[in-house]
């Protein structure tokens, strides 16, 4: 037999990583990837770290420990099997996860995943704003949304604004409209698979076209966190 194969590994447009070996394993509830990946050390010598992929939250993990060869065995109920050096002295390793992640792993180009992450969760956040507003169970009337991130490397903080046709349509919006709007996106972006916490820090609001064309700049107006504006929840007629 030959040495251990290399490529890139590609999922379903989520993530990219070149030089895995092919000898990746799914966990058994599909939520973790286990792939050994191939790394120079010092630019010489070729070593395998573990990597772990997170397909929930989007991240992936390096193991600590290097070795010439990873073979993944099993992954089940949250223990991963696998055997250091297979084909000499085999020695069997097992971490649980997600819990030895913190230990005896590290995070691996995160600061790059958490770019595409964040950027990833904004199309989706902006699809299912588009799904409700056409499903017409939306209590609020809004003809477009805009979707920003207050953080761009992270899904946590998005703001959706809700874009109404006139001004008139947007005070016709009650507090409680806007609640409910909130929790149909919520439950939608859920569906979709987005993180809990970035639903938890969830923040909405609604403007027109006219207040948007009147401040006289789209782009910056409707840019702006809603806690810059004073909101007319509560005192509207």
């Amino acid at each position: 037999m030959g040495n251990p194969t290399r490529g890139t590994l590609r999922v379903a447009g989520e993530l990219e990583l070149d030089d895995c070996n092919a000898a990746f394993l799914w966990s058994d509830d599909s939520r973790f990837l286990a792939v050994p990946h191939f790394e120079l050390r010092f630019g010489i010598w070729r070593r395998q770290r573990l990597v772990i992929i997170d397909f929930h939250e989007l991240r992936a993990f390096a193991s600590k420990a290097t070795a010439c060869y990873f073979q993944p065995e099993s992954f089940e109920q949250g223990l991963l099997r696998a055997i250091r050096e297979p084909s000499s002295a085999r020695k069997p390793i097992a971490f649980e996860v997600p819990a030895s992640l913190e230990t005896s792993f590290r995070p691996f180009r995160d600061e790059r995943w958490k770019e595409e992450r964040a950027g990833r969760w904004s199309r989706v956040m902006h699809d299912c704003s588009e799904r409700l507003r056409e499903s017409g169970e939306c209590p609020v009337p809004f003809v477009i949304c805009e979707v920003m991130l207050l953080s761009a490397r992270s899904p946590e903080g998005i703001f959706v604004w809700f874009i109404c046709e006139t001004t008139v349509a947007k005070q016709a919006v009650t507090a409680e409209d806007l609640a409910l709007a909130r929790s149909l996106l919520c439950n939608r972006a859920a569906q979709a698979g987005v993180p809990v916490a970035a639903l938890a820090s969830l923040e909405v609001d609604i403007t027109s076209f006219e207040d948007v064309e009147a401040a006289g700049n789209t782009r910056t107006y409707v840019r702006q966190p809603s806690r810059q504006i004073p909101p007319p929840r509560g005192s509207r007629a």
